[in-house]
């Protein structure tokens, strides 16, 4: 597997109905993947539960040193971490150290805290909701977010079909996810490596059932 650096696109201007988000400027436009439980209310016991299970998969390796002050926990990738995502392409470029002092843009993980409620993150471009019944765009889903954020209930339903439901079971179509627990595979494109099987069936065995994944490049 060829390891290459492989240049990463600037910041994005949200277009109308998308989401922005903001990050520090050394986070600016860095892709991800990201990995969370379907399950916007669940979570697994701890944030060092998930370490754990990661350390024993191999899939994180040593601590890294990240200094945002926001509770994440960051590490460099295991020995069993290209085994564990499963890479597009015959020639994946994948930067697995930092080329020098406080670089973050290459693969490494970072698993947040335990949030006691959801929280909603999304790619900055390109962002939206479907009904997960009609498949008809949500088109004041920001809005929606952000009475939601704000102090509402996660109600919702379709002005088309009537489906009646939750903010938590729109598709987003890997850009966006709820969750009170996420990990951030660094330096990932959309599309350019995804979780393996066995990575997953491992989150699961956690106990906050199964474990979804999406796109993002902001924090």
């Amino acid at each position: 597997m060829a390891l290459q650096f492989t240049a990463k696109l600037p910041g994005y201007s949200a277009a109308p109905g998308c989401y922005t988000g903001g990050m520090p400027d050394t986070q600016a436009s860095i892709h991800r993947l990201i990995l969370h439980p379907g399950d916007a209310e669940r979570a697994p016991a701890s944030q060092e539960a998930v370490c754990e299970r990661l350390r024993e998969l191999e899939f994180i390796g040593e601590a890294y040193e990240h200094g945002n002050g926001t509770g994440e926990r960051a590490f460099l990738a295991g020995e069993q971490f290209l085994q564990l995502l499963t890479f597009m392409g015959c020639s994946p470029h994948i930067e697995l150290a930092p080329r020098q002092a406080g670089d973050q843009d290459f693969c490494h993980i970072r698993v947040s805290p335990l949030y006691p409620s959801p929280r909603f993150r999304a790619h900055a471009r390109d962002v939206f909701a479907r009904c997960p019944a009609c498949g008809r765009r949500e088109p004041d889903w920001p809005a929606r977010i952000a009475a939601w954020q704000a102090g509402a209930g996660p109600d919702w339903q379709c002005s088309r079909c009537g489906e009646a439901g939750s903010l938590y079971r729109l598709g987003w179509r890997q850009k966006a996810g709820f969750g009170r627990l996420f990990i951030d595979v660094f330096s990932i494109f959309p599309q350019e490596g995804i979780p393996a099987e066995r990575l997953l069936r491992e989150l699961e065995s956690l106990g906050a059932g199964p474990w979804r994944y999406f796109f993002s490049n902001t924090h």
